[in-house]
């Protein structure tokens, strides 16, 4: 079974004149038209054991753009010094995550990301910054994390680091305020080396989270919060997920995020249960219901296989639509057993998943479609130009009791 998609025509010539060094696009070289063509037939052929006359198969959508550029909303630049002390950003070697080339540029975010990553570099030039190096955790700056509202002309800029400070901290803020005024949010965070999972921020101007809209939506972002990273494509995939999940009395939004799907779904039903276990995910969700005007999304915070019980069935069941929307090693081993189960007690309700990643979704599924559910609506889309990755929303059904 291929892993990923096979891209046969590398004939497109690359925007980007570090692609073949970089290991940021797999696919600048192929035309935009043949990378679709090849996730679509790519995720068709891995889940064809699951699929079948019932299931509505629907083209890929993609960007609207011949050749998609600066969609991203996030992004991280790490730096390297040369043999003549000079800092460079840098991105990772293309085949490699322990080895970074030098770049000045990047077609993912924006220019503004260009000028700001090379000023950051000859700052750290100039003040003689360590850089971390992973292989001996030695030195100071780790990367710079840079989001952007595509569509508010927010920008929020965070130095990442394993100390809580940034060296002459008020020389620092005053120069890249200075130097960059449409900066809206700077911060510092902090990493933790025994805690990889733990990293907390400290604002130094400006307000605390960055803001964005999508669609009729405003959503608040804080620094490390999850947010959908193509910028241009989000719309598309929440507008997807509300088209498949339908309407009716209750929705479930399971791992929820920042409740953007549980907002896109909210007008459709009377009542939606966001579930989350981030603590700042949580935080920002909560003000995004402030911010929309939103009373009928409850959030409850912990983890989704703690959650799903039958106390929680109880109160908040029998829902018309569950939507899932995991992290990339897909759901836990008693979600696989209990979602299904679940479905087939509510009459007419919707299983729609949303993955990030189609191979665990296939062992997802493959299980509910075990467990007597089928795949109804199949539908791929592109949040991720040039490269392997491709996003799948699909929904799944117990078969009517008539069929």
């Amino acid at each position: 079974m291929l892993s990923q998609p096979v891209f046969e025509r590398r004939t497109a010539t690359p925007v980007c004149p570090f692609f073949y060094e970089c290991g940021g696009c797999d696919a600048q070289d192929v035309p935009y038209a043949d990378q679709l063509s090849a996730k679509q037939a790519w995720a068709e052929l891995l889940f064809a054991p699951l699929l079948g006359e019932h299931t509505d198969k629907r083209p890929i959508i993609g960007e609207a753009s011949e050749f998609p550029v600066y969609f991203r909303n996030k992004i991280r630049f790490s730096f390297i010094r040369d043999n003549d002390d000079v800092v460079h950003p840098s991105r990772h070697r293309k085949g490699s995550t322990s080895s970074d080339i030098p770049v000045d540029q990047c077609f993912l975010q924006s220019p503004e990301s260009d000028s700001l990553i090379n000023w950051v570099a000859a700052w750290a030039t100039q003040e003689k910054w360590s850089l971390y190096d992973p292989t001996t955790k030695q030195g100071w700056l780790k990367h710079l994390l840079i989001r952007q509202g595509k569509h508010t002309g927010d920008l929020l800029v965070s130095t990442v680091a394993d100390t809580p400070g940034v060296p002459d901290e008020k020389r620092w803020v005053s120069a890249i305020t200075q130097a960059f005024p449409g900066i809206t949010s700077l911060h510092h965070s902090q990493s933790y080396p025994q805690q990889p999972a733990r990293i907390t921020t400290r604002l130094l101007a400006g307000k605390e989270k960055l803001t964005e809209k999508v669609g009729e939506y405003t959503f608040v972002i804080s620094p490390h919060a999850f947010f959908q990273t193509n910028g241009t494509m989000v719309e598309t995939l929440y507008s997807e997920v509300q088209r498949q999940a339908g309407e009716g009395e209750i929705a479930w939004d399971l791992y929820a995020g920042s409740a953007t799907i549980g907002l896109f779904v909210s007008k459709n039903f009377t009542k939606v249960v966001s579930i989350e276990q981030n603590p700042a995910n949580i935080a920002d969700a909560q003000e995004n219901l402030t911010l929309n005007g939103v009373s009928n999304i409850d959030v409850v915070a912990g983890t989704v296989e703690d959650r799903i019980t039958s106390a929680f069935f109880t109160s908040n069941g029998p829902a018309n639509a569950i939507i899932i929307d995991p992290p990339r090693a897909g759901i836990h081993p008693n979600l696989r057993t209990i979602l299904p189960t679940i479905v087939k007690q509510s009459p007419g309700a919707k299983l729609v998943y949303v993955s990030c990643n189609p191979s665990t979704a296939l062992r997802d599924c493959a299980v509910f479609v075990q467990a007597g559910l089928r795949i109804t609506t199949f539908q791929p889309i592109d949040m991720f130009p040039h490269s392997i990755h491709c996003e799948i929303v699909m929904t799944l059904e117990a078969p009517k009791a008539n069929k």
